[in-house]
């Protein structure tokens, strides 16, 4: 029904300067942890693009290869996905750093998810500029989040990436495990929600 382009989603975190390694067996590990505002200041969402342009590269080679069939689908990590992962430090069976962050200090919680916003709404944005059709974005740890936090952790930062979209291309948003949230998953724009 469509092509995608399939990369980690951690080519975002990545491409604000925090790499990351796949450790053998047992799965991913980023080069350093998120603890601080110090941390948080390395981000450079500036950076982003110019580091990610292989995908930029990669998308018109396979639009071509394509000629036409099918439609061809960019993709993402939602901030709260991604933000959980540079938090933990990698792939962890429970994920409870970056919700304690966010009520211990919604400050730097805040001050994280505006840099992911900025960096996941820009690097869809390149993917459209490269050919992409529609685009999607993952929340894969959407589950993770009680029904009354998924606005304030997640669907609010998604909305302001719809937003950003808005007009271009439709929009797709797949939260696994966010089966309480459907209104606020309905409020963030999207033309399309994906079902788990």
């Amino acid at each position: 029904d469509a092509a995608i382009l399939f990369s980690d989603i951690l080519v975002v975190c990545e491409g604000l300067g925090q790499r990351y390694h796949f450790r053998e067996g047992e799965g991913i590990e980023m080069d350093f942890l998120l603890e601080s505002d110090a941390d948080v200041d390395r981000l450079a969402v500036s950076a982003v693009n110019e580091r990610l342009q292989y995908v930029a590269k990669a998308l018109p080679l396979i639009k071509s290869a394509l000629a036409g069939r099918t439609a061809l689908i960019g993709f993402a990590g939602a901030p709260w996905t991604l933000a959980n992962f540079m938090i933990q430090g990698g792939g962890v069976k429970d994920y409870r750093k970056a919700k304690a962050l966010l009520y211990s200090n919604p400050r730097l919680f805040s001050r994280l998810l505006e840099k992911l916003t900025e960096a996941v709404a820009g690097f869809l944005q390149l993917q459209i500029d490269a050919g992409a059709e529609v685009v999607q974005i993952f929340d894969s740890l959407a589950g993770s989040l009680s029904d009354g936090d998924y606005d304030r952790a997640s669907g609010d930062w998604i909305k302001r990436i719809v937003q950003r979209l808005k007009g271009k291309v439709p929009v797709i948003v797949f939260a696994k495990g966010a089966h309480g949230s459907w209104d606020q998953l309905a409020a963030t724009g999207a033309n399309v929600l994906g079902v788990d």
